[in-house]
């Protein structure tokens, strides 16, 4: 097998759009590997904080929530070695056409049409987990999760999802998790983490059974995600939380969605269900919707807090885009053992 350095550079052009993509402008194609750099730079930061290559060096891993693959190329390089046969298997339940400006089965077919990463990496889309947990046949020594858990319908989802990772045969000895810590060390930070609670916010009140494709369904502090884990037979044994660098633009993009006034056209069709006119239940709405749109309110003071700061240090002068000052909030890295 072949070894791949862990280079931002080299990693991130695996999911570089090629040429033959003739529905895709050059614009769209330059301005797609600009931001592909503090993806995959992000990506391979979190494996530092697990411990590093040697910690996936010719393991196989099983990775959950894998999207159009920025964690699986880092993962595919970490497992990489030349006496050791590492393996990923990179595992979404979700629809092949969902993603832009490639779809996740587009992207994932990007990444496989390079040899050197296709014999460390394969991709199970739109399928069930029990298609990559076959009892005797599938085996790992690491499961993965990377900025997937806000995806998950609800907790109890998550918890069945480990209970399952624990209940595999052969035994999946370690399961290392990445998500968003809710927790904000900077002051530009603070922006996302109430985007995200706003958008948290509106899932929670959508009703039973209500699809959505949301990218925050289901918010969860790493102390909570902890315990979910722990109860499905997982015992944290090392966590970090690491600040993500200004470039990566996860965190304005979610601010973005939550200022907009089309996200509160959403929450007015969200909160105008037949149901919210029964029974004083009207009322509940009228109150929800101030809670959310107070939430929001906050995002945007936050926003205008750092654009204010910037405009302190470098003058009225200043006419950037306040979203371009919004970082993300810092990520939580931890590592489970089976109980």
């Amino acid at each position: 097998m072949p070894e791949i350095p862990l280079s931002t550079a080299s990693l991130a052009a695996f999911h570089a759009i090629p040429s033959t993509s003739s529905n895709i402008t050059e614009p769209t194609r330059t301005a797609f590997a600009r931001t592909q750099l503090p993806q995959t730079k992000h990506r391979l930061d979190i494996i530092d904080a697990w411990g590093g290559k040697a910690v996936f060096e010719g393991k196989c891993v099983l990775e959950l929530g894998c999207g159009q693959g920025d964690a699986s190329v880092a993962l595919a390089a970490a497992v990489s070695s030349h006496g050791k046969d590492g393996r990923v298997v990179a595992w979404d339940p979700a629809d092949g056409n969902y993603g832009s400006p490639l779809t996740l089965a587009q992207a994932q077919q990007n990444i496989l049409s390079n040899r050197t990463i296709s014999s460390l990496l394969s991709f199970s889309l739109t399928t069930p987990l029990a298609s990559v947990l076959r009892p005797s046949e599938d085996e790992y020594e690491i499961a993965a999760l990377i900025h997937s858990i806000y995806y998950f319908p609800s907790p109890s989802i998550l918890l069945q999802t480990l209970k399952d990772l624990h209940a595999h045969y052969p035994p999946i000895n370690h399961l290392f998790l990445a998500e968003h810590g809710l927790h904000a060390s900077q002051v530009d930070q603070q922006a996302h983490l109430l985007a995200v609670l706003a958008q948290a916010g509106l899932e929670s009140l959508r009703q039973q059974g209500e699809s959505t494709t949301a990218n925050i369904r289901t918010v969860l502090a790493p102390d909570a995600i902890a315990a979910v884990a722990l109860e499905a037979g997982w015992r944290l044994v090392k966590e970090r939380m690491i600040t993500p660098d200004l470039e990566l633009q996860d965190g304005r993009w979610e601010v973005g969605t939550v200022v907009s006034t089309a996200w509160m056209d959403e929450v007015d069709q969200v909160l105008s269900s037949p149901a919210s006119a029964e029974n004083g239940v009207a009322k509940g709405r009228e109150r929800e919707k101030a809670w959310i749109r107070a939430t929001r309110d906050s995002t945007k003071a936050a926003v205008e807090g750092v654009a204010a700061a910037k405009k302190g240090e470098d003058g009225e002068a200043w006419t950037g885009k306040p979203l371009s000052l919004v970082r993300n909030m810092d990520v939580w890295c931890a590592v489970f053992v089976r109980q």
